[in-house]
């Protein structure tokens, strides 16, 4: 994937400083995390049509066999993107519209590390989410692959 360069700078306030007084919950989060020295990184992006890639060539056969048979022929760049650092170890966050893929982006190395006798633990933050994923496995029908909600 592309090297990423920051496209917006965030200045810090200092402490004791008060937010503008146009700053919305997400800058005030943002600015903390830029004054902590967290935050490595802040982009905007205009919308855009969206472009599919080839699976990861790490991913094996019946992950992607599994996805294909509901339809996910490839994934969008920004899925492969997001699973090909979580697959590299490194903490990855995206933020993107209900029903835009963020689940392929995360089951991708998620079951890849299953089949390759691993352990994986998925929290949710609602009920209703852990049911809908858990369907989702279930959908997959990867053999070797058992999930339960606890």
């Amino acid at each position: 994937m592309s090297h990423w360069e920051p496209m917006t700078t965030l200045t810090p306030l200092r402490p004791g400083e008060p937010p503008p007084a146009a700053a919305s919950p997400a800058d005030l989060v943002l600015r903390h995390g830029a004054q902590s020295g967290r935050l490595i990184h802040v982009e905007y992006m205009a919308g855009r049509a969206g472009r599919r890639v080839t699976w990861p060539a790490w991913a094996p056969a019946a992950v992607t066999e599994a996805f294909s048979g509901l339809g996910m022929a490839a994934p969008w760049t920004h899925q492969a993107a997001m699973a090909d650092a979580a697959r590299a170890g490194r903490d990855v966050i995206i933020a993107t519209g209900t029903a835009s893929g963020k689940s392929l982006g995360y089951l991708l190395p998620a079951l890849t590390a299953v089949l390759e006798a691993g352990t994986v633990l998925y929290l949710a933050p609602t009920r209703a989410l852990a049911a809908d994923q858990l369907r989702a496995l279930g959908e997959l029908g990867i053999p070797g692959v058992r999930a339960a909600v606890l």
